[in-house]
């Protein structure tokens, strides 16, 4: 697990693959490289360019799909379905890890 407490850039985000989001809203279409288009319909980036867990973006992650920071603008369907997968993607790694209580709304 990658160990990163930095903000991912703009840049290193939107060179990321769909499958380091937690959620990735639909209404978009794929560009050459199978990304999603526009990029802003992918949310909560989790994991790096090799699908490795970061685990302070995972956290932060959970954090914003319990409400902190406003929030994440999605389904309540999409945000249970990340949760889910975060917390996986988690414990494979840390499996002593704890989340914390779900409050998604």
């Amino acid at each position: 697990m990658v160990d990163i407490r930095e903000a991912i850039s703009s840049s290193y985000r939107g060179n990321l693959p769909d499958s380091s989001f937690a959620i990735i809203l639909p209404g978009g279409s794929k560009d050459l490289s199978g990304r999603t288009v526009p990029r802003s319909l992918r949310k909560l980036p989790y994991k790096d360019s090799n699908g490795k867990v970061i685990f302070a973006n995972a956290v932060a992650a959970l954090a914003a799909l319990n409400g902190a920071r406003g929030g994440v603008s999605a389904p309540m369907s999409a945000k249970n379905i990340a949760w889910r997968k975060i917390v996986r993607a988690i414990k494979f790694d840390r499996p002593d890890y704890v989340p914390p209580p779900k409050k998604i709304k």
